[in-house]
């Protein structure tokens, strides 16, 4: 059973007129299919009433009579409110069930969706700490190519420092050499 509150809107679990009609219809085809049956089987195998069987059995010789009485018609009714009634337990335990089976679908669905999300979640996260880690990396490597440069620029200064005092001296041994011996501004 459907222990569902009937608050009126499908949405939230309760009975709607499309409800109402699946449950109705099939049960309300059985009443009908029935009671043409059985006015059909009446029908055909009724024997007509005439003045001289009026006479002796009290049956009805009106025009109408051969068409519907009024056992007929309770035959009817009774024979169709039984088989409406049947109809109507089985397809209201066919309809509950069909119910059942869309919410526990919508169930696994609903659980399939967050563990999707939680998966895309993942994902996103360790695609987040990728980046992170690749952000870092590279900073990391930034700051040593830039103290590498460093490095290489106080290398190169003091290259270019050692071959300019190099160049200098070989200026003064090569000024030596050819007889400028000495300082000319300090008279020596």
């Amino acid at each position: 059973m459907d222990n569902r509150p009937a608050s009126g809107s499908p949405a939230d679990g309760g009975i709607s007129v499309r409800d109402v009609w699946e449950v109705a219809r099939l049960p309300a085809l059985f009443g009908v299919v029935t009671a043409a049956v059985t006015w059909v089987i009446w029908y055909y195998t009724n024997t007509p009433c005439t003045l001289e069987l009026a006479a002796r059995t009290s049956c009805n010789p009106a025009e109408i009579a051969k068409y519907i009485n009024v056992d007929i018609f309770g035959r009817m009714l009774t024979y169709s409110a039984i088989t409406a009634a049947a109809g109507g337990v089985w397809n209201y335990n066919m309809f509950t069930r069909m119910r059942a089976e869309i919410a526990a679908e919508r169930k696994r669905a609903d659980a399939e969706r967050l563990r999707a999300d939680a998966a895309v979640q993942q994902i996103a996260e360790y695609l987040r700490n990728a980046e992170e880690e690749r952000r870092e990396e590279r900073e990391a490597f930034m700051a040593l190519l830039a103290e590498e440069r460093r490095r290489s620029d106080e290398n190169q200064q003091a290259f270019v420092a050692a071959l300019s005092e190099m160049t200098a001296q070989m200026t003064r041994l090569m000024q030596q050499r050819n007889g400028n011996g000495g300082d000319s501004l300090d008279g020596n």
